[in-house]
């Protein structure tokens, strides 16, 4: 049902994020996966125990890997919404 309204809702463009990506195998799987069907993947945020810690102990989150590849996201987003894709 979910991918048939997808093909009636004549969606121009698809990009994928993955998030709490806990290893590479994972993520090169998915990312296949995604090609197959013709879907850009973005930006891979991997599983990072420190955050939900912060969130328990209402402590500031530790900048990592996330920060780049939320930066990712945000460029490709600015890129679609300036009409040039």
């Amino acid at each position: 049902m979910a991918n048939k309204l997808f093909v009636e809702a004549k969606i121009k463009e698809v990009f994928c994020v993955m998030n709490r990506i806990s290893d590479v195998g994972t993520e090169e799987y998915l990312r296949e996966k995604l090609a197959q069907k013709g879907i850009e993947h973005i930006a891979s945020i991997s599983e990072d125990p420190s955050i939900p810690e912060a969130w328990l102990k209402s402590t500031r989150i530790q900048v990592n890997n996330a920060k780049d590849e939320i930066q990712k996201v945000i460029e490709v987003l600015e890129e679609y919404t300036d009409g040039s894709l």
